[in-house]
């Protein structure tokens, strides 16, 4: 379900953490929220922001959202709906990256993302409860806040990369582990 708020309103709601945005002509456009619980917005509701805000006004208000590519309301009766489901992966590569130094990014070891396929990056759930790693898309956005997407111990974020050396880690604290896992 799609519901259209202005931005006065939508800023106002409870979310929750881990919302996602949808960018449309460099403004965000549509957002979902993914916690669950009572509390907080709807998780199957997707909103549209009316008209759409600038990037820099809805992180400063949620700092931790998340970019996706697209959202939309699920039309079963649309024919460009794929019906016919992804074969299941016959196997899967796990790699493990630990942030040497916090403040020092480090490049993903390349492995192929086959087509259909996504990249899961997950922080460890033996980091630090008090820490947070980073995940970018290069050592530069890695140490910006404004370029970067935040994920405390055992959050995760899926990533539509075709090879995982386009990804690039850090952390606020040295020695902070990093899981990728790639089905094949």
């Amino acid at each position: 379900m799609i519901v259209k708020l202005p931005w006065t309103t939508f800023s106002k709601i409870k979310t929750g953490r881990w919302l996602i945005y949808e960018l449309i002509d460099g403004s965000v456009a549509k957002v979902a929220n993914v916690t669950i619980g009572p509390e907080w917005a709807n998780p199957n509701i997707i909103f549209q922001v009316t008209p759409p805000i600038s990037l820099v006004t809805f992180l400063t208000r949620f700092p931790e959202a998340i970019e996706v590519i697209s959202m939309a309301d699920f039309d079963g009766t649309s024919p460009n709906v794929i019906t016919e489901p992804t074969p299941n992966a016959t196997a899967f590569v796990v790699q493990v990256t630990t942030v040497a130094v916090a403040g020092t990014p480090v490049n993903l070891a390349s492995v192929v993302v086959p087509d259909g396929r996504a990249l899961v990056i997950a922080s460890d759930l033996n980091n630090d409860v008090k820490k947070v790693v980073y995940v970018a898309t290069s050592s530069a956005n890695a140490l910006s806040d404004a370029t970067r997407i935040t994920l405390s111990p055992g959050n995760s974020v899926k990533l539509f990369v075709n090879n995982t050396d386009k990804v690039w880690v850090d952390s606020n604290l040295s020695g902070q582990k990093v899981v990728a896992i790639v089905e094949q």
